[in-house]
C-alpha cells in the first residue's frame, strides 16, 4: 500500500515510516485501505483496494479523497 502512494507521488523525497500512514484495517483476502501522505506543504488522502491473488498481493489506488495544501 505504501508503495502505491509513493509511486503516485512521483518524487523521491518521502520517508515511508514518517510520511506515509496506513490506517488500521482487518486483513481479508480482499478489501480497502485508507492511506495518507503527509508532507510539510501538503497532505493527500487515498482509498486503496487490495486483493490476494494466489499468494500475490494486488494493491491499487481507487480514489484520491482529498488534497490539503
Amino acid at each position: 500500500a505504501k508503495e502505491c502512494v509513493y509511486k503516485e507521488h512521483g518524487e523521491g523525497n518521502i520517508i515511508f515510516s514518517q510520511n506515509i500512514l496506513i490506517e488500521q484495517f482487518d486483513y481479508k483476502n480482499e478489501g480497502e485501505i485508507a492511506a495518507h501522505l503527509e508532507l510539510k506543504n501538503h497532505k493527500k488522502h487515498f482509498i486503496l483496494d487490495y486483493k490476494n491473488l494466489n499468494g500475490y498481493m494486488l494493491v491499487y489506488i481507487r480514489e484520491l479523497v482529498n488534497i490539503v495544501t
